[in-house]
């Protein structure tokens, strides 16, 4: 990858876009610092500068003119204000081969944290100066030693799982279904997790239940029968601890059979008598 902002016998300059993927970064984590690390291979006694870049640029097309095919920069060599942004994220002083690293500033890591809150965002960052003349050159992604290639290094502190769920109540409504409630203690829960049991300790899932929901119906249960419950919450950073065990007992099946029918007494001679006495 080579930077340069005057090259030899006129032309243009030369400019480095890079990006990286930040998708194993838990979502919700809280960014502290940020730093570029990369392999020169040709010292540069002038200084760059790293922007950030505001167009979600074509790795494989993009060009002084284009980011992407048939998209053009606002002005060539990504140099408009709708291409990158005005601030300084980091100053590159490399003068020096080997590999060398450049901590991002207070903006850039800003920058960095935004990229992991909204990831669709992440345009990545550019290496330019227009000014300076000492032409810079690094080592790219395609560099056969994977230590030499450009890195971004994200020290960061992972969001903490959702609190539990509390009160956790279980009602028995009918011989077929009991009824859950539960108070909701998170705010960025993406779902909840039901377990169920008839023997109070190999709880196995049952259910899953969406953002805010804190109730639930389990039906087709059998009658006369206990069960137990537990939920928890499950956020991009990982699942909660467990609420309370609630449980409760469907009541048996409704009695449903005729009652027998049984001639207890009578006069002796029933043929000629107009009244009987029965017992149930």
């Amino acid at each position: 990858v080579r930077v340069d902002g005057e090259e030899l016998g006129g032309g243009e300059d030369l400019s480095a876009l890079l990006r990286w993927d930040l998708a194993d970064i838990p979502p919700g984590s809280t960014v502290l610092a940020a730093t570029l690390s990369v392999n020169v291979t040709n010292l540069a006694l002038d200084p760059y500068e790293i922007f950030e870049v505001k167009r979600n640029w074509s790795e494989s097309s993009a060009t002084w003119t284009l980011f992407a095919p048939g998209n053009s920069w606002q002005i060539p060599g990504a140099q408009g204000s709708l291409d990158i942004g005005s601030t300084v994220l980091a100053t590159v002083n490399l003068p020096a081969t080997g590999v060398k690293t450049i901590p991002l500033n207070a903006i850039g890591v800003a920058l960095v944290q935004a990229w992991v809150n909204a990831p669709a965002t992440n345009y990545g960052m550019i290496i330019t100066d227009t000014n300076s003349r000492d032409g810079l050159a690094f080592d790219s992604r395609e560099a056969s030693t994977p230590t030499t290639r450009p890195k971004l290094t994200i020290t960061y502190v992972p969001a903490p799982p959702p609190p539990a769920p509390s009160d956790l109540t279980a009602t028995a409504v009918s011989p077929t279904q009991i009824d859950l409630a539960w108070t909701d203690n998170a705010s960025g829960e993406d779902a909840f997790e039901i377990e169920r049991s008839t023997d109070g300790s190999t709880l196995a899932a049952l259910a899953t239940v969406g953002t805010d929901v804190t109730t639930y119906s389990d039906s087709g249960l059998s009658a006369a029968t206990a069960y137990y419950y537990r939920v928890r919450a499950h956020s991009p950073a990982g699942n909660s601890t467990y609420s309370n065990t609630a449980t409760a007992t469907t009541p048996p099946l409704a009695d449903t059979t005729p009652p027998e029918t049984a001639i207890t007494s009578g006069p002796a001679n029933p043929s000629g008598s107009t009244t009987a006495s029965f017992s149930f």
